[in-house]
Order: structure tokens, then C-alpha cells, then sequence
């Protein structure tokens, strides 16, 4: 069984979209209490900004926890995404045409929110703007973002020792 060799994990964390449910939130509990503080406050409102409260603070946990482990040894690298809905991918090192370190353009932060969205296809993560840029034998590109490119630098120059043709 193969050793783990070098492992990160990443929070994908999108800010912009837990300020605009924070703010959300502190607006509707702002408003709960306004209402609260009525001669007399009506119960349906009442429940409903509960409820809607109550489902924007869940999305602002769900958005707050979702993470990546990324896990890299001789034989492939696996991927899993987490905390609801657990997504694994598996990527052999015999599939891998080429891979090197690069930097991305600032544009691909797009790129985050179809990761996060569309569950590990073709562009996994990004952290900062460096990451490990695959190309698959099936010219598939896969980007794993590293937060510490000089090690997985290291640890990608002695899989190539394994597997030259990369």
C-alpha cells in the first residue's frame, strides 16, 4: 500500500458570498427584533424570518466548512472534498501526461465557484495562484491548488523519478 508523501488540505472558503449572508443575516435579526419590539407582533412574520434566519445561518456553516484534502503519493493522488456530500476523485500517476507547478491569472478565481459547485471535475481548487497544473492522457487539465508550491515542487520532482514520462 502506498505511503501518503504529501498531504494539504484547503478551505475553500468564498468570502464574498458569506459577507452578503452575514449581512443578510444581521439584517434579518436586526429585523426580528424590531418586530419583536411591537405592541404586537405578528407570529407569521415571526416564523417566517425565523426560518429564513435560521436557513441563511446553515448556509453560512456550509460555506464556512467546506474543504479539500488533497492527498499525494507514488502511485496517485486522491481528492476529497467535504463536509456534506463527500466527493472523492482518484487520479493515477500513470494518467498524467505532464505536470508542473504554474501561476495563475487572477481571472480563474471564477474557477473556484465551479469547483465548489460542480464537485472536483475539471479544475479542482486554487489557493493563492499557484498550483500543480495537470495534463491528463486524455488532455484533460486539472489545476490542485498548493499552498506551499516548494514542497510539492520537491515531492512532484521525486514522483517523476517513478514515472519518467511525465
Amino acid at each position: 500500500m502506498a505511503q501518503i508523501k504529501y498531504k494539504e488540505t484547503q478551505r475553500l472558503r468564498q468570502w464574498d458570498l458569506m459577507l452578503l449572508i452575514g449581512t443578510l443575516i444581521t439584517l434579518g435579526i436586526m429585523g426580528l427584533v424590531q418586530v419583536l419590539k411591537s405592541a404586537e407582533p405578528n407570529r407569521n412574520l415571526l416564523l417566517g424570518m425565523a426560518l429564513v434566519i435560521l436557513i441563511l445561518s446553515g448556509l453560512f456553516y456550509y460555506f464556512n466548512s467546506i474543504r479539500l484534502i488533497a492527498r499525494y503519493n507514488e502511485k496517485n493522488i486522491k481528492l476529497s472534498m467535504l463536509p456534506v456530500g463527500t466527493v472523492k476523485r482518484k487520479i493515477k500517476w500513470e494518467d498524467v501526461a505532464s505536470s508542473e507547478i504554474v501561476e495563475l491569472p487572477s481571472e480563474s478565481k471564477l474557477h473556484e465557484w465551479n469547483s465548489m459547485l460542480s464537485s472536483l471535475t475539471t479544475v479542482t481548487s486554487r489557493i493563492g495562484n499557484t498550483c500543480l497544473h495537470l495534463t491528463m492522457k486524455d488532455n484533460e487539465e486539472i489545476n490542485i491548488g498548493c499552498s506551499n508550491p516548494k514542497e510539492l515542487q520537491a515531492f512532484v520532482q521525486n514522483i517523476k523519478e517513478y514515472h519518467p514520462d511525465l
